[in-house]
């Protein structure tokens, strides 16, 4: 059990971290209302041509935007140092170990946004991903970070 005193001090760290929401997906999240309406050439403006633009056989228009970033996620082991290790075998007992080193992992991270246009304005955004993570759907809002007024206070 968890006493008073020490509940009060954890609260600060609690509401701290809460605070540390990704930014980014949550405002990549509000461009999917607050650009429908735009017209195309001014996505285009503030967003940079596509790299992509299709129509389908009913005329529906589609503008994609990619965005990839390589990012470097800890690796398996907890840090540099020795981990030791001994044991009893067949031949009495041993003691081994090994050296860790800092090592981390590359991630490749991409992010399609699509925007879907009728009579030359927004109808739907979407987004996707080739991992499905909140830190890659936080990546798209570099994609239309200059096409979104400032998120209202709160």
């Amino acid at each position: 059990m968890v006493s008073d005193p020490l509940k009060l001090s954890l609260l600060p760290a609690i509401l701290l971290l809460s605070a540390c929401a990704n930014t980014s997906l949550l405002e990549a999240e509000r461009a999917k209302t607050d650009l429908i309406g735009m017209t195309k050439s001014e996505l285009y403006m503030c967003a940079g041509a596509p790299d992509r633009e299709t129509e389908d056989e009913k005329g529906g228009q589609y503008a994609a935007y990619d965005t990839e970033r390589i990012t470097h996620e800890p690796g398996p082991y907890p840090g540099p140092g020795f981990y030791p290790s001994f044991g009893y075998g067949t031949r009495g007992h041993w003691f081994g170990g090994y050296y860790s080193y800092p090592v981390t992992i590359p991630k490749k991270r991409q992010c399609t946004a699509t925007f879907s246009f009728e009579n030359s304005r927004i109808t739907a955004v979407t987004y996707r991903t080739n991992d499905g993570s909140e830190v890659t759907s936080g990546q798209c809002y570099e994609i239309i970070k200059n096409c979104l007024s400032p998120a209202p206070a709160t």
